[in-house]
């Protein structure tokens, strides 16, 4: 591969990095101020139903975009013409039949979830899978042209107006203008206009710079109908598995409540506190998501492995120190977004699912295309592990149960995942003792932070704004001696680390 096509990976993926992180901070900072002024009932109810959203999510920004640029890769111009118009299509009718599944069983899916209350949202929610086929299509098409600028941008568009109509919503619910399930709708009808407003924006933008003539006159294509559910709906379970338990979640957690004896109120507000960790999550595993975004093209183009083990590499490297820090800074994390210390250790629990989930989504990517099926199998195995485990331990432990639900689920797939992992991608974990080292280094963080907020914590109390102080310090001391360990063992060498913006003139 030549240096400027390397180097255009590299850049489109950071593109995407910095869009997507810009994208989960902005979704995780909004759900501060959304359960500070709605309540744990309330942030209950808006949640219990984004998975929804979160769906349509990897539907519209990874795991289809992720296969939809495998797809158009290396197209002729009526090649490319003619998937472009069978994929859009097949997507259309998948979404058309998703909205009427979802308007005509919400009541019941409502009673399932433990609130009949919930229905209406759900309606409203749905609707918004009808932008799926045109926000995936064309973020696919020019992924598979190493061009991420678009998708960067309406990604970033989506959410800005995504969380300012919520917050709005949120605002005038302070102000009783109506009760908190219409507060859950129309929070969650806000991410319906936004998705409007992304699609707007892409397809004005394809329209302007096409370089191929369309035809969208209807059609359905079998054998690429077959290609696209058996290859894609692997992808698209593992990119978005944490979505899928979070739906099992919804399913289970608050019916399994009632069952120990708790009134619907009091079950939702356990689920929302629980659901604090959703944002957490969700910022964690953004990197790890972003590079996915150009890994699949890189992957095809580069024989050597070159970037691919670059990316691999850092993906590892900063998931697993992402998790351990985000455990170890938790109680005062959990004060310093939503006031008090509730579940801490459930959440901390649930954190560990971060690096769990970035190792199996990269051994996914990354696999051969033989696998698919047997991927596929083991994700549904994943599932039904998480819903049998969920429903009994719930009734054992209660929220952390759930929690060492998601972790059992995916330590299972990511063992089977390693099983089936080429030698080559396998050689990156050991390779000059890498894993072995990065241990060390997570180690070494773990004791300087503990010691860091524990000598904070004899100045400092558990208010808000002293939570603030340790969290910052805790990040600052585990960032530093981190990277500090990293560099000293020579984890990445130089070349590996001119490849990051923020070192490129510190290595040099």
């Amino acid at each position: 591969m030549s240096n400027q096509i390397n180097q255009k990976l590299l850049t489109g993926t950071w593109m995407m990095a910095f869009a997507a992180i810009f994208s989960k901070i902005l979704s995780a900072v909004y759900r501060v101020p959304l359960q500070n002024m709605v309540g744990d009932h309330g942030y209950y109810v808006y949640q219990q139903i984004y998975s929804i959203y979160g769906i349509f999510g990897v539907l519209s920004l990874t795991g289809l975009p992720l296969l939809i640029s495998k797809i158009f890769s290396n197209n002729s111009e009526l090649q490319l013409k003619q998937n472009f118009r069978d994929v859009f299509w097949l997507l259309m009718y998948v979404a058309i039949f998703l909205v009427m599944i979802i308007q005509i069983f919400a009541q019941p899916i409502a009673q399932m979830m433990g609130d009949k209350n919930i229905a209406e949202e759900l309606r409203v929610t749905a609707l918004i899978y009808l932008l799926m086929p045109i926000e995936a299509v064309i973020r696919g098409y020019y992924q598979s042209r190493l061009d991420v600028k678009v998708s960067a941008m309406s990604q970033v568009i989506e959410q800005i107006v995504r969380v300012t109509l919520i917050l709005i919503v949120a605002v005038l619910f302070t102000r009783n203008a109506f009760d908190v399930y219409d507060m859950g709708a129309l929070a969650n009808f806000g991410s319906v206009v936004a998705a409007i407003v992304a699609s707007i924006y892409l397809v004005i933008f394809f329209l302007h710079h096409k370089t191929v003539k369309l035809n969208l006159w209807p059609s359905f294509n079998w054998n690429l109908s077959q290609k696209i559910f058996v290859e894609g709906l692997g992808i698209i379970l593992v990119t978005g598995i944490l979505v899928f338990f979070q739906m099992i979640d919804s399913l289970t957690i608050v019916p399994g409540l009632l069952k120990n004896g708790y009134s619907v109120m009091d079950a939702g507000i356990q689920k929302g506190i629980f659901d604090r960790a959703q944002p957490l999550a969700q910022l964690g595993i953004v990197v790890v998501v972003s590079f996915l975004s150009v890994l699949v093209p890189a992957k095809q183009a580069n024989k050597d492995q070159t970037v691919i083990n670059r990316v691999l590499k850092f993906c590892i490297g900063l998931s697993l120190a992402e998790t351990v820090g985000l455990c170890l800074l938790i109680k005062p994390i959990n004060i310093m977004f939503f006031k008090d210390t509730k579940s801490s250790d459930v959440i901390a629990v649930f954190l560990i699912s971060i690096a769990l989930y970035s190792l199996v989504n990269i051994l996914v990517t990354l696999n051969d295309n033989r696998h698919h099926k047997l991927i596929l199998l083991l994700i549904v195995i994943t599932l039904v592990i998480k819903t049998v485990l969920n429903n009994f331990m719930i009734q054992q432990w209660g929220l952390m149960g759930v929690s060492w639900s998601t972790n059992i689920s995916l330590v299972f797939l990511l063992i089977a995942m390693l099983l089936i992992s080429n030698r080559s991608i396998k050689q990156v974990f050991v390779q000059n003792g890498f894993i072995f080292k990065v241990s060390f280094a997570l180690l070494v963080m773990t004791l300087t932070v503990w010691g860091a907020t524990e000598i904070s914590y004899l100045w400092l109390n558990d208010s808000r704004l002293d939570s603030i102080v340790v969290t910052v310090i805790g990040i600052i001391v585990g960032v530093l001696v981190y990277g500090i360990v990293i560099l000293k063992l020579k984890v990445f060498t130089k070349e590996e680390l001119s490849d990051l913006p923020i070192l490129k003139r510190i290595v040099k």
